[in-house]
């Protein structure tokens, strides 16, 4: 498992070639905000797991969230409610497009998002998955997600565990899996930050994350949940597996 970019580098666009951060578009784009931070369509499926709205660690990252909205830089940032904090275990498709990494092997690209999950579904009928894992916060990266690992290294283990049976039964291989990082999203980057802006956002970032640390230390989550979405505002259960 690699470790998360530098934080300068990313919130100054060093390792992206691009003039904005790549979920960035303009509205007719086909990415998932607009520079303005206006919410696009974006519809896709994932298997994910909610915080629980009523766990301390729901509660500090609420907390944390807003002091992040209310800082220096917070209008570089696009924030997403609360109701939709989430790790992702393994991510589905998202565009609708045979031709983005990971799409599921011997589905036809004429197929509608609700007849793709039908299939997914199947493929996954049977398996056995954890009914719950619990994970821990390591830091808040850039001003805008958490870090996050299993509680313990059996923990770890069976979230890795959990992924390599969804991409194999799934059929679903993306590039990035050996190095795929467990995260929550409190919000999106907008634009690419000054070295200066930057290093403000990074301190806070921290600053937050050791007065918080302590209820981000245990955090439970229940069954994996697989979701429908059409924008990032919004996760739609459909089935706990």
């Amino acid at each position: 498992m690699s470790l998360r970019s530098d934080p300068l580098a990313y919130l100054t666009g060093q390792l992206i070639d691009q003039p904005q951060p790549p979920a960035i578009t303009p509205y007719d784009g086909g990415g998932k905000f607009a520079p303005d931070g206006t919410v696009l369509p974006f519809l896709g499926n994932t298997f994910l797991c909610h915080i629980d709205p009523t766990s301390p660690a729901h509660a500090a990252m609420v907390q944390i969230q807003t002091e992040l909205q209310a800082g220096p830089y917070a209008e570089a940032f696009t924030f997403l409610p609360p109701s939709s904090f989430h790790m992702t275990v393994f991510q589905g498709i998202s565009t609708l497009d045979p031709a983005q990494d990971g799409w599921p092997q011997d589905v036809d690209d004429g197929q509608c998002r609700a007849e793709i999950s039908e299939i997914m579904q199947a493929r996954i009928k049977g398996v056995r998955f954890p009914r719950g894992h619990r994970v821990r916060a390591t830091d808040l990266f850039a001003g805008h997600s958490f870090t996050v690992v299993g509680a313990d290294d059996a923990e770890e283990a069976s979230l890795r565990q959990v992924r390599k049976v969804l991409r194999d039964n799934l059929r679903m291989h993306p590039s990035d899996f050996d190095g795929y990082f467990f995260h929550v999203t409190l919000g999106y980057l907008l634009r690419w930050l000054s070295s200066a802006e930057a290093q403000s956002v990074i301190q806070q970032s921290n600053e937050l994350f050791e007065k918080n640390a302590d209820r981000l230390s245990d955090i439970e989550l229940g069954p994996i949940e697989f979701c429908h979405f059409d924008d990032m505002h919004h996760f739609d259960i459909r089935h706990r597996i």
